[in-house]
């Protein structure tokens, strides 16, 4: 007789919102095209306050928020518009059809291009690419999978891509550390989550692994932003 048995989920895996939808244009928009000139950076981009999107699978309008408010955006005004704002404006303009939880990076900036926060977006065509941009131009806009292992992670914040799939997630790039072959992220799960020292709320993974996260359909997404402020 068989028996059927059921893998037991991550209880946060609710929090899981980003959803995979590969676009062929992308590749018409890479990051070269608003790269500076500026030699790399050997600090991280100054990074706005931790957020909390609770239990719910609103990343993609958190990420969009985390990365208003970083550097060198700095919005100074980061109440406007929200997390929830972002996120509903994301949903709006993803292209998935029908009801659905969570969103994408593509629409989120298409919310921003159509509130005149931003000009055209652009995406990584390779790791290498988001690493010269991460360096010399700015934070970037990450969605991934997320495996089973990327929920906890190790004494010094690193996670791992280890285990099934729970689900996608998005989240901030905000620096990478050449010495240690890392990238540096800000997660919007609270200040609790997350173990690099002096930096709660935030984890690193190593490019080794970040080059099996791109393999499965991960991307980095920027976009030019205006100044001033449009108001809302």
């Amino acid at each position: 007789m068989s028996v059927t048995t059921h893998r037991v989920h991550h209880p946060d895996v609710v929090k899981l919102g980003r959803i995979y939808t590969p676009d062929t244009q992308d590749a018409l928009y890479p990051l070269s095209m608003m790269m500076s000139i500026a030699a790399p950076r050997t600090v991280p981009w100054t990074i706005g306050p931790v957020l909390d999107q609770g239990q719910t699978p609103r990343c993609v309008g958190f990420t969009t928020r985390d990365w208003l408010n970083a550097e060198p955006q700095s919005d100074p005004d980061q109440a406007n518009p929200s997390p929830q704002q972002l996120y509903d404006g994301a949903q709006t303009n993803d292209g998935i059809s029908g009801p659905h939880d969570g969103s994408n990076d593509r629409g989120a900036m298409k919310y921003l291009q159509n509130i005149n926060f931003v000009d055209a977006y652009h995406w990584a065509q390779s790791v290498d690419e988001a690493i010269q941009y991460l360096t010399t131009t700015g934070p970037l806009m990450c969605g991934a999978s997320w495996h089973q292992g990327q929920f906890t992670p190790d004494q010094n914040g690193f996670i791992r891509p280890i285990g099934p799939v729970e689900g996608g997630h998005e989240f901030l790039a905000y620096f990478y550390d050449a010495t240690a072959r890392a990238f540096w992220f800000q997660n919007s799960w609270g200040l609790s989550w997350g173990k690099v020292p002096g930096a709660p709320g935030t984890f690193r993974i190593l490019r080794s692994d970040i080059d099996t996260l791109f393999a499965e359909g991960m991307d980095f997404c920027a976009a030019t932003v205006h100044f001033p402020r449009p108001v809302l």
